[in-house]
């Protein structure tokens, strides 16, 4: 499968969670990978993600949970906070792999590079504080990138 890549670049804090409220309308279940220092935003992506694939929850940090689970319209949302983990073994302990099987839910993953490598296709969301706003740069799928970017045009 081809993989693609797009930058997309908000103004503000309300343009960045339009956007992740627009994505979780239209992209497809699958695993989602946040990327960005402490305090980019990934937490608060991950909440407009939610309300936007039909979620009224209220959605919080997972940071000492690992996981939080939400159901939306949409499919089961998965928000895992990697942060805290001291060992991958961790996270298969929980049943990681029970959650890599569902094939109709979205995984978005904070700090995906302590959970050791994933060979499932993954959609790579890095997100960096400009001065304003945010810089997302989507890596993944050709088709998921062409629809983040459709997507892109119509709420940013």
């Amino acid at each position: 499968m081809n993989r693609a890549k797009v930058t997309i670049c908000t103004e503000d804090e309300d343009e960045s969670l339009k956007l992740a409220f627009r994505l979780g309308e239209v992209l497809s279940p699958g695993i989602y990978l946040l990327k960005g220092q402490m305090g980019a935003g990934k937490t608060a992506f991950v909440k407009a993600f939610t309300r936007g694939a039909g979620s009224d929850a209220t959605t919080s940090s997972p940071t000492y949970a690992i996981v939080q689970e939400y159901e939306t319209d949409r499919g089961m949302v998965y928000h895992f906070d990697l942060y805290r983990l001291e060992d991958p073994d961790e996270l298969y302990a929980i049943g990681f792999d029970d959650y890599l099987e569902e094939k109709d839910a979205f995984l978005m993953i904070e700090w995906p590079e302590l959970a050791g490598e994933l060979e499932e296709e993954v959609v790579e969301i890095e997100i960096e504080p400009l001065e304003n706003g945010r810089r997302f740069t989507f890596a993944g799928p050709e088709d998921v990138i062409q629809t983040i970017q459709t997507a892109a045009e119509v709420s940013v």
